[in-house]
């Protein structure tokens, strides 16, 4: 499916939702709330570079996930062929998948920093039900820099982290897109 096919799903899925469900406040973070969450982010970051970088440090799999909503969480795959990615492909894929590749593909060789972490606005999914509030994600920007063997790689991401359960909630391109991309646009079009 194209990039199209894609937004124009994700437009009718926020189109046909109920009125009363689409009614949700906009969040404001406090300083301290940006704090707790680029923190949050920052341990996340640390984790993946410590993982990344030596093969010894395979067994730190288990706590990047427990940081994380669930090991399933979307993780854009910033290790496949880009190439493929400017023909309108994308690369979305659970974050256990994501490390398995950095394990079997580098063996856990991979030079990784994050730089530039700020936390940027929230976004708010419809609720379910009148009386229960949807998830709100805080959108925390980051640049993400690998290199290894045959991979030097420079990407702005946004990674969300849940409101509520303090955990990571997946990462995205800011220059690919992806569907959870087009979703996460389609959150921010609505809040606003």
């Amino acid at each position: 499916m194209t990039k199209k096919t894609y937004l124009i799903i994700y437009i009718l899925l926020l189109c046909f939702i109920p009125m009363n469900m689409m009614a949700q406040k906009q969040i404001k973070l406090t300083a301290n709330d940006k704090e707790r969450i680029v923190k949050k982010v920052k341990k996340y970051c640390d984790m993946l570079i410590l993982f990344s970088s030596d093969i010894e440090n395979v067994d730190k799999m288990e706590q990047i996930t427990e940081l994380c909503e669930n090991d399933k969480v979307q993780t854009f795959d910033d290790l496949s062929d880009l190439a493929k990615k400017n023909n309108g492909e994308y690369h979305s894929i659970p974050l256990f998948q994501y490390l398995q590749n950095i394990t079997t593909k580098y063996e856990n060789s991979i030079q990784m920093s994050f730089t530039d972490i700020k936390c940027e606005r929230t976004v708010s999914e419809p609720a379910i039900n009148k009386d229960i509030d949807g998830n709100a994600y805080a959108i925390v920007h980051v640049v993400k820099t690998m290199k290894s063997k045959g991979l030097n790689i420079k990407l702005p991401l946004k990674i969300t982290v849940n409101l509520r359960t303090m955990k990571i909630g997946g990462t995205v391109s800011e220059t690919y897109e992806d569907p959870q991309m087009l979703y996460l646009k389609g959150l921010e079009a609505r809040n606003q």
